[in-house]
């Protein structure tokens, strides 16, 4: 049973017998309902996904592109970075992040970081999942997250994706971030 209940059940009399029976039957499906939503709000392998236009560019440059479906840059030589803030649950604790990219050439290169910061602008680096030497689509997972438990009271959690970091002429497109986390029970 969840920690959402109905303390007491109604007792039946000849007189009141028929709206007992409908009282506990409602009382059934709203401690049922209870329940459920009890078990979906903790647990394991909860995610949240970050598209293109969860991110906003942070390069003084204007050379970014912005979609619903991806993130890239409009230069052939100036690197592009964009972010993009992290709102999980205070204790939740991060499993894996993953990153899905499209490279058009293998000298196309990005780069994705998830940080978090003190209220003193100390940035710590918890994941990275950078482009591969892959072309084409393709997802880059990194499972070993550092502090990875959300403490909002001491920091705030964002993403920072780097397109095209070392001014190459090849592109590259960032399409989203999957975060994995847990909720303790």
């Amino acid at each position: 049973m969840s920690e959402f209940f109905i303390p007491y059940r109604l007792s039946r009399s000849k007189s009141n017998t028929r709206n007992v029976t409908v009282l506990n039957q409602v009382i059934d499906i709203i401690e049922k309902k209870l329940q459920d939503v009890s078990e979906d709000s903790f647990g394991t392998n909860k995610t949240l996904i970050l598209g293109g236009s969860d991110f906003r560019e942070s390069s003084a440059v204007g050379n970014a592109y912005v979609s619903g479906s991806h993130l890239q840059s409009t230069s052939n030589t100036l690197a592009t970075e964009f972010v993009g803030p992290v709102d999980l649950p205070d204790t939740a604790v991060i499993s894996s992040i993953q990153a899905y990219w499209f490279r058009d050439a293998a000298g196309a290169t990005g780069t994705c970081r998830l940080n978090r910061a003190d209220f003193e602008e100390n940035v710590t680096e918890m994941g990275a999942v950078d482009s591969d030497a892959s072309t084409g689509f393709h997802d880059v997972t990194d499972s070993s997250i550092s502090n990875a438990t959300i403490d909002v009271d001491n920091y705030t959690y964002y993403v920072k994706i780097a397109i095209d970091p070392d001014g190459s002429l090849d592109d590259v497109h960032f399409n989203a971030l999957v975060i994995t986390y847990d909720l303790p029970v």
